[in-house]
């Protein structure tokens, strides 16, 4: 039973994966072109492999962005990014 349920999950796993990189895909085709991309901070983690896919020149981040680090990688086609903060 215990030895079912891990080959179980792990079937899950994979299909969980497989998902994720199709939406992924998706996300990734609907952004192809756009040479800006705008988006929070974890929407730019969420979506961070699409990111990369469709290499925007121009990454805008709407966030607090006084108060974070920006230490994620989105790739070497970003020449500019935007970060919008409120006056604190």
């Amino acid at each position: 039973m215990v030895e079912e349920s891990a080959v179980l999950l792990g079937q899950a796993s994979i299909s969980q994966d497989s998902l994720a990189q199709t939406f992924g895909q998706g996300v990734a085709a609907q952004l192809k072109g756009k040479r800006i991309i705008g988006c929070t901070t974890t929407g730019a983690a969420k979506y961070a492999d699409a990111i990369r896919a469709i290499s925007p020149g121009v990454l805008l981040l709407v966030e607090e962005a006084g108060e974070i680090l920006i230490v994620t990688a989105l790739g070497t086609s970003i020449t500019e990014m935007i970060l919008i903060d409120d006056h604190k």
